[in-house]
């Protein structure tokens, strides 16, 4: 029995070394002083690239220490093992993202907090995990305004269409809300049908000629996130439904050329540099007494009236 527990022991604390040296790599210089912190992210694509520079920035700026750690878009599972690896771990905060439709991710941030420990949520909201901060983007107002421009490029007469990646995740629900709000408050404005298509070409591929043979009247889309936004354009092609009025979501060049060339009429930006670099002042920012707070990012529609002000530089 002693030399069970022993093992254990032994196992216990080679694990808390192993995350240790997983989350501050050897060979990182840092002031040992300095606030620490870890950034548990999905991995890939501007948008995610650009919250880490904004980070990194802050952390120059401000003199603190953001380990950034990834987990796969999505994989809720993985991300609540992380935080709950988070324990063994020396951090003065955590940021990551929301999940507010599981009880598991809550419960685990509800843990970190009761741990004294401040959380920035960033890019999703779960308002009843307890977490410390919300900073990013409203996604409601994201969808109304995507609704918005659409009718006020359409004089108000449109049948769209939204593809969102998969309604259950939650700032998918909150986008779709918002643009189905802004759509009733015209009378001629309606959301024919919703396509989830998880990201997947082949997916999208086969739902929007569904689409278009149920609903020929489509005259307008709202890609609630960024895959499809970048992925669209030949689809519609081979469709030859092109003279549609289309938002996209997120920057991409592949979006960006779109507005460029007419075939979209803008796409939705979220000031995703702006999270990342707020998250971390409000963490460092922190104390016992700090009330629990939302800090919404700014959100705009670039179309091509407005791409010089936001992207100068493209395409130059």
């Amino acid at each position: 029995m002693k030399r069970t527990i022993s093992y254990m022991v032994i196992l216990s604390i080679l694990f808390s070394l192993t995350l240790f040296f997983l989350v501050y790599d050897h060979g990182e210089v840092f002031d040992e002083n300095a606030k620490k912190y870890i950034c548990i992210a999905n991995s890939g694509f501007y948008y995610w690239n650009s919250i880490r520079e904004g980070i990194e920035a802050a952390d120059r700026d401000q003199g603190s220490y953001t380990k950034w750690v990834e987990f796969e878009r999505y994989d809720t599972e993985e991300q609540i093992r992380l935080l709950e690896n988070t324990q063994y771990l020396d951090v003065d905060g955590v940021i990551t993202v929301g999940e507010p439709y599981s009880a598991e991710f809550n419960q685990a941030i509800q843990k970190i907090v009761d741990r004294g420990i401040p959380v920035a949520l960033i890019d999703t909201d779960s308002p009843e995990s307890g977490r410390t901060y919300y900073v990013g983007t409203d996604n409601y107002q994201a969808g109304y305004l995507a609704a918005k421009v659409i009718a006020d490029n359409t004089d108000g007469n449109a049948d769209a269409a939204i593809i969102v990646s998969k309604l259950t995740y939650a700032n998918q629900q909150e986008r779709y809300q918002g643009f189905l709000d802004c759509l009733e408050k015209y009378e001629n404005m309606r959301l024919v049908t919703i396509i989830e298509a998880e990201g997947d070409k082949l997916t999208m591929q086969d739902q929007l000629a569904a689409a278009f043979e149920e609903y020929p009247s489509i005259s307008a889309i709202f890609c609630a996130e960024s895959a499809s936004s970048r992925r669209l354009e030949p689809l519609l092609e081979n469709l030859r439904k092109t003279d549609l009025t289309i938002i996209g979501f997120d920057r991409s060049d592949f979006t960006l050329d779109f507005i460029k060339n007419d075939f979209y009429l803008g796409t939705i930006i979220q000031s995703s540099y702006d999270s990342g670099y707020q998250a971390v002042s409000c963490l460092n920012q922190h104390t016992p007494d700090s009330p629990r707070r939302t800090v919404y990012t700014n959100t705009t529609c670039v179309t091509k009236e407005n791409f010089d002000e936001f992207f100068p530089d493209y395409g130059k």
